[in-house]
């Protein structure tokens, strides 16, 4: 039997919240989410892409900073967890694809050469491609769960 590492949401808590103490809310996700969080990278493929803790704080800071994040999950219906999980993945994509282009530039910025070789870019683009999937899957499954009352 698998554990579930992720926390009941506290839903009506968090929806009342929402966009009356952005601060508050943030704050009480970061401390419940960032362990589950931090599970699944470590779990999926998105650990190919650097630290756990580095990678969910990395998102935790662009996400949860943006004041219409959280009112935009509630006008989605979608699960916090589910929510968090396809917005790490899309960070995680987004910030890879950022790197990618910035090398292609040549642009070595701090600690790094500028230099991509085709393997390089092939192992990036194949991790974006398996999260991507991962999540897409991850999305149908939850939805075909869902509308047949098995999910809750």
């Amino acid at each position: 039997m698998t554990r579930d590492h992720f926390p009941t949401t506290h839903q009506t808590w968090l929806s009342e919240r929402v966009g009356v103490a952005n601060d508050e809310v943030a704050q009480h996700i970061m401390a419940r989410y960032f362990e589950p969080l931090r599970a699944y990278v470590k779990g999926s493929s998105l650990r190919n892409f650097g630290d756990s803790a580095e990678l969910v704080n990395d998102f935790f800071a662009a996400r949860l900073g943006d004041p219409t994040y959280l009112e935009r999950w509630l006008d989605s219906g979608l699960p916090l967890r589910r929510w968090l999980l396809n917005g790490l993945l899309f960070h995680v994509r987004n910030r890879s694809i950022a790197e990618s282009r910035r090398r292609a530039r040549g642009d070595a910025g701090v600690g790094g050469d500028g230099i991509v070789n085709g393997s390089d870019l092939a192992a990036v683009l194949g991790a974006v491609l398996g999260a991507v999937l991962g999540a897409v899957l991850g999305a149908v499954l939850g939805a075909v769960l869902g509308a047949s009352g098995a999910c809750g």
